[in-house]
């Protein structure tokens, strides 16, 4: 009698299960931003990377303000610069072209990313991450 090939159990998972691509943060450092305890962007050219990425994507953009720890004079402290940080870039990326339903700015407060005991890490901790979201 012929033999028949050994069948294979029905695999459990699918061969193809969509994933949804992680989002694209973009970092942009504070200090090139921003003068020290200001919301103002210096140089707008120092976006433009930003803000074509933005122009590009036709999801949604989450724009975050974070500050280092040492403390600031200003009422609200870090967590207010850090509002008035996010809301900057936003209104940039807006003002050139991005509509604006597609963004929300979220101020953070102090980062404990990096170690705010060194100026390297205060350094870094003091930025803008513009997060691309797929939708």
């Amino acid at each position: 009698p012929p033999t028949q090939p050994p069948t294979q159990p029905p695999s459990r998972h699918p061969s193809h299960v969509p994933t949804q691509a992680p989002p694209q943060v973009i970092s942009v450092s504070g200090d090139e931003l921003f003068d020290t305890d200001k919301w103002d962007i210096k140089d707008p050219a120092t976006l433009q990377p930003v803000l074509d990425a933005s122009l590009a994507h036709t999801g949604s953009i989450r724009v975050d303000g974070w500050t280092d720890s040492v403390p600031r004079n200003e009422p609200g402290g870090n967590q207010a610069l850090s509002e008035y940080r996010a809301n900057s870039v936003m209104n940039y990326l807006v003002q050139n072209g991005v509509e604006a339903s597609r963004i929300t700015a979220h101020g953070n407060g102090v980062s404990e990313v990096y170690d705010n005991s060194t100026a390297g890490g205060r350094h870094q901790n003091r930025r803008v991450d513009v997060t691309l979201i797929e939708q």
